[in-house]
């Protein structure tokens, strides 16, 4: 009886471990297609909204860079106030510095300091990029374009 429950035992765990190779999320199948891009050329299905780029890029450019230098007044950005939840919703109505979303129009990207001295752009082209991709997505967002 034993051996017999011994032998059922080793089969079905021998069995079963041969089944397991197909469940490691590591090994791509060698006919695995890469997933289609979406008309605008993304290949993530769920890109990030325009609030959650605004939160994660472009808050911390406008608090960790060159605005809060000289456009801040009791703890927060001058022209957009001192509580950073509601910074999103005065950029968004404010648009001289969005240029309506156009970042060929919006202040926020267009805008070169000049003093002192010589002109010098408010982003380098990383965080022009991350500016203009939320300006992007806020665009998508209100004309499905």
């Amino acid at each position: 009886m034993r051996t017999l429950m011994m032998t059922i035992l080793v089969a079905t765990l021998a069995g079963s471990a041969g089944c397991l190779g197909d469940l490691d999320p590591g090994q791509a199948k060698p006919d695995a297609k890469p997933p289609e891009p979406t008309p605008d050329g993304n290949t993530n299905p769920n890109p990030p909204s325009a609030r959650e780029l605004f939160d994660k890029d472009v808050v911390k450019l406008l608090n960790d860079k060159r605005c809060v230098g000289c456009h801040t007044g009791n703890g927060g950005i001058l022209f957009l106030g001192t509580d950073r939840a509601k910074y999103y919703d005065k950029i968004v109505a404010n648009k001289d510095l969005t240029g309506d979303f156009d970042p060929t129009k919006a202040k926020l990207i267009t805008y070169t300091h000049t003093s002192p001295g010589t002109p010098v752009p408010l982003w380098n082209g990383d965080e022009k990029a991350k500016v203009t991709a939320w300006m992007d997505a806020e665009t998508k967002a209100k004309t499905g374009k």
